[in-house]
């Protein structure tokens, strides 16, 4: 099964409630109102403000807002954010070590298969969500 992980997924949800404010939001507020634990919201928080898909404020009237408009912040951009770059499976990583990969015949194949996920993700936008 593929699957993106909890924090991936939480990220995007995240990312989406800032967006559909279009304010800066406290942290409190995000977690009470995605339900997300606070402890993971500033886990969450601290990899997009890294990667520059957040923003965060200091102070009393601080908190987070998106970087840039929904509209122009791409899934893909998210999801690498938070589990590094796309890849399907093991051969298609950049640096694998796959042990049976002079023996496979099927690394073409996953690697189109990534590249055609990727492009999909990377032309969907938070907003389109």
């Amino acid at each position: 099964m593929l699957k993106i992980g909890k924090l991936a997924d939480y990220a995007l949800v995240l990312a989406e409630y800032l967006g559909s404010t279009g304010r800066i939001v406290a942290i409190s507020e995000l977690s009470q109102e995605t339900h997300i634990p606070l402890a993971t919201v500033r886990k969450i928080l601290l990899r997009l403000s890294q990667n520059g898909i957040v923003y965060s404020y200091r102070g009393v009237n601080g908190g987070y807002e998106l970087a840039k408009a929904a509209s122009s912040i791409t899934v893909v951009e998210i999801l690498e954010a938070m589990e590094g770059p796309l890849s399907i499976t093991e051969c298609v990583s950049t640096g694998s070590e796959c042990k049976i990969s002079k023996y496979c015949n099927l690394q073409r194949g996953w690697c189109s298969i990534n590249e055609k996920i990727f492009s999909i993700l990377s032309r969907t936008s938070l907003s389109d969500l």
